[in-house]
């Protein structure tokens, strides 16, 4: 009898734990959403952010804002002035330096030329075989946020992600939006950390 009344009270606070939960989920969000974005404002990061942050606020009922924290990097200036002979940059910081001709690509790190830059050869092409690497950007939630609030924002984000503007915002930086589902991703990113373990261990 004691243990069916134990059993009983630990099932009736679960379901208040649960309950609670669904709670706190359904009427999320109840104040602004901040974004940390770890990298400085007006790079790459930034330009895909910020247009993802105003469309969420119209999404979401509340203001979700970006708060950078990376400081401003030089690097890009530095180049453009020639002090700098050569670098490997992202496309999301790159794409308008390139189209307004302050740089020149030599080559870009996809299997195939990228549709907004076909004069640029692939690295296979321009004689590195097999060299491949993808940026990716992601959207992180907290250690322990409930499932209901991720997958609420992932919904509300794959809306985002289908609307023309956003995709006229990818596309010009020859990005995709991509969009994999929460779990999807968690195992490309494991997949990610499998692949480039081996190229830091590899010898010299």
């Amino acid at each position: 009898m004691k243990l069916t009344s134990k059993l009983v009270a630990l099932l009736s606070m679960l379901a208040l734990a649960l309950g609670a939960t669904l709670a706190q989920a359904h009427a999320w969000p109840t104040k602004p959403i901040r974004i940390t974005n770890p990298f400085p404002a007006g790079g790459g990061t930034d330009a895909f952010a910020r247009p993802l942050a105003a469309k969420l606020t119209q999404a979401l009922g509340q203001i979700v804002y970006i708060e950078n924290q990376g400081s401003a990097g030089p690097m890009m200036q530095d180049f453009i002035a020639g002090q700098i002979d050569l670098v490997f940059d992202g496309m999301g910081t790159s794409a308008s330096q390139i189209k307004g001709g302050r740089i020149r690509a030599l080559a870009v790190a996809t299997p195939k030329r990228l549709p907004g830059f076909p004069d640029i050869p692939s690295m296979d092409e321009a004689g590195v075989p097999g060299m491949v690497v993808n940026t990716w950007y992601a959207l992180w939630a907290v250690k322990g946020t409930p499932k209901e609030i991720v997958d609420r924002m992932y919904k509300e984000m794959a809306k985002v992600l289908e609307q023309k503007d956003i995709r006229d915002i990818w596309a010009a930086a020859a990005s995709d939006p991509g969009g994999m589902p929460p779990e999807q991703f968690g195992a490309y990113v494991h997949s990610e950390i499998a692949r480039w373990a081996k190229v830091v261990k590899a010898p010299a």
